[in-house]
């Protein structure tokens, strides 16, 4: 079986928008996880499967429109406190 490729996407919201964001997100069961990186600053994350990009990249750009979430970079230590290599590890067992 091959890795399954997940992608990582960093924006930041107000968090007025991010309960609606979310909401969306969520609705489409199991497309893309949303996680709050930074409450203060509004850093968000969003990961999805490469296979999906297709599909999520049109919906993360129409609820940029109408969220004015931005695009934002990574914290410094993102990739070195596992989170993201857990998540990747649990996806490549599966």
């Amino acid at each position: 079986m091959e890795p399954v490729k997940i992608i990582s996407r960093f924006y930041t919201i107000s968090l007025r928008e991010l309960a609606y964001l979310t909401h969306i997100v969520d609705s489409y069961e199991g497309l893309a996880t949303v996680t709050t990186v930074d409450r203060a600053t509004g850093l968000i994350e969003i990961t999805f499967p490469a296979c999906m990009a297709g599909t999520v990249d049109p919906l993360l750009a129409a609820l940029a429109v109408e969220t004015g979430m931005d695009k934002a970079q990574p914290p410094p230590d993102w990739g070195t406190h596992g989170l993201n290599n857990d998540k990747q590890a649990m996806l490549n067992n599966k």
